[in-house]
């Protein structure tokens, strides 16, 4: 069976960022991608090897303490005066619906300069069948992570 594979304008698109950032991450290899007739082509598997890679900045074992640690100034990610933490709970049957949601909060952060500045953990309560987001960085990465969610209200 071959595998299936995209174009550049379609990971764009699937990502939500320009497409001179899907070549920047091609060039940077973030992103593996073969050139067939002079066409970028990227592979199912080298978009899904993308988003486990940028699992660095993501973590399943939120603690109750997070907002007290963000309240006490010990988890002060970024130079920037207003510093902003903030809960996404998100209420799914399974855990693997909530990937989608981690994946657009990565690539928020991927797309961003200074990703080392921003971050989240995540947590699914099975009981609760809740997807807990903590997220942490400044006023304009939470406006685009909020834009970003947007289509999973409903």
């Amino acid at each position: 069976m071959e595998e299936k594979y995209y174009t550049i304008d379609e990971v764009a698109m699937k990502l939500e960022v320009h497409t001179k950032t899907i070549r920047r991450y091609i060039y940077s290899g973030k992103i593996q991608a073969l050139k067939v007739g002079g066409q970028w082509r990227i592979y199912e598997s080298a978009l899904n090897k993308y988003y486990e890679d940028s699992k660095c900045h993501c973590s399943s074992n939120v603690s109750q303490d997070d907002f007290c640690v963000f309240m006490d100034g010990q988890n002060r990610t970024t130079e920037d005066k207003l510093q902003v933490c903030s809960i996404v709970d998100y209420y799914v049957n399974e855990q693997e619906e909530a990937k989608p949601i981690a994946h657009e909060i990565t690539d928020v952060i991927m797309s961003m300069e200074g990703q080392d500045q921003y971050k989240f953990n995540y947590i699914y309560d099975s009981t609760e069948k809740r997807a807990r987001f903590v997220l942490w960085g400044n006023a304009t990465f939470l406006e685009e992570v909020a834009k970003r969610l947007k289509k999973f209200e409903k």
